[in-house]
């Protein structure tokens, strides 16, 4: 299956994606302030809405153009810590993310951040600033195919 697809099929249409995420996906520099902090957004988002770790690498490095052993060890790290109860840090320390499913934020455990707040962040590649670059990076990534786990 290709990336794209595989990626959508397994969460949403990109078009249906904050566009803070999409921004962060399209732009991501690792030599920017706050760098570690986008990506750790990112990776929340991704381990929040149970993308598998494998498409997520493969998904943000297509996106990112950072590089995938990188990308696999970064996510590897997180998405190992966040699924281990006893091994994340208290919820104070916890990322939130957007849950697509439910259309509220909650942090990494499942838990709902913000409860009495209706908040909706901004959606869609319209919403980055610069849909038509992010369009034309997709169409070269519809040639890319999902790689199967190890």
């Amino acid at each position: 299956m290709l990336l794209v697809d595989a990626v959508q099929s397994q969460l949403y249409p990109l078009e249906l994606w904050p566009s803070y995420i999409l921004t962060i996906l399209f732009t991501y520099d690792p030599k920017k302030p706050f760098a570690v902090t986008e990506l750790e957004k990112v990776i929340a988002y991704l381990f929040g809405n149970r993308v598998p770790l494998t498409m997520a690498c493969q998904f943000f490095a297509a996106c990112s153009g950072f590089p995938l052993p990188l990308t696999k060890r970064l996510f590897s790290y997180l998405y190992e810590i966040w699924s281990q109860p006893d091994r994340r840090p208290t919820f104070e320390y916890l990322p939130n993310y957007f849950d697509m499913r439910d259309g509220r934020f909650k942090r990494v455990d499942g838990f709902p951040c913000f409860p009495n707040l209706n908040q909706s962040p901004e959606i869609g590649i319209e919403g980055t600033g610069f849909p038509n670059v992010i369009r034309s990076v997709l169409r070269g990534m519809n040639q890319t195919v999902e790689e199967e786990e190890d």
